[in-house]
């Protein structure tokens, strides 16, 4: 593969995850709350919730970046050991992260 091809492969993923995690931004504020009756709401702003500040990304989008500097680091291979022990690691754990994530955590550090 030539050098170009790699800098547009690296443009493409680094531009995929922006996306990924500006999308994130925009919604997570609605996490777990219910379908409102306006579905055509249009969301250009990151907005703050009691759970979350304007623009925070959840654990979707760290768990996303977890996994891609696991793949980097890995030359494209990566364990589930490498990718637990990284996110144990992580002091604090990763921001919104759900009971199964915390509970797969407790038990690998078990």
């Amino acid at each position: 593969m030539s050098s170009v091809v790699d800098g547009v492969a690296v443009r493409r993923v680094a531009g995929a995850l922006t996306a990924y995690a500006c999308g994130d931004a925009l919604g997570v504020p609605y996490e777990g709350r219910p379908p409102t009756r306006d579905g055509d709401e249009v969301i250009e702003t990151p907005r703050a919730s009691d759970r979350w500040a304007a623009g925070a990304t959840s654990d979707d989008t760290a768990l996303t970046l977890l996994v891609a500097r696991c793949l980097v680091d890995g030359g494209g291979a990566v364990d589930a050991v490498t990718f637990l022990s990284r996110m144990a690691a992580q002091d604090p754990p990763v921001p919104g992260a759900g009971p199964s994530t915390r509970a797969a955590l407790a038990a690998f550090r078990a």
